[in-house]
């Protein structure tokens, strides 16, 4: 394994990582959802640097037993670092959709606001023209 490589493994989690954690695909989710999903990832990150921890350090020939990558000390480091710098990348896309989520919220709560002001607008017209019909019914006599 070359100095630039990780493990394809590896690769292929933090591309499904990119997609499946897309600020388009998470503002798609509501408050609570996002929240969740958050924490879902978190244990996930969490999981998945434990993959790489120094405790899978073996020598070459216990690795050729068990079946697994006889990885150095700075080979895990930098798998974990690797694991941490997209995990923060995918952080920053929750906050950007949760940013996105309560703008959403806020102007749909503007809206209903001058909905019901508009509303309110016309009743009260309404209102004010009943009045001046009962004064002219009223003095009418």
């Amino acid at each position: 394994m070359g100095e630039s490589a990780f493990p394809s493994e590896l690769e292929e989690k933090l591309s499904t990582w990119q997609e499946v954690y897309s600020v388009g695909a998470l503002e798609e989710l509501t408050a609570s959802e996002l929240r969740s999903k958050a924490l879902l990832y978190e244990n996930e990150v969490d999981r998945t640097k434990a993959e790489y921890n120094r405790g899978r350090l073996v020598t070459p020939t216990l690795a050729q037993i068990y079946g697994l990558e006889p990885w150095t000390h700075e080979e895990l480091r930098r798998f974990r670092r690797k694991i941490e710098t997209e995990a923060t990348k995918i952080r920053m896309n929750f906050a950007r959709a949760e940013g996105r989520i309560e703008k959403q919220g806020y102007e749909r709560k503007q809206n209903r606001l001058k909905a019901i002001e508009g509303i309110l607008d016309s009743a009260g017209e309404f209102v004010l023209v009943l009045l001046h019909l009962l004064r002219k019914i009223v003095f009418w006599k």
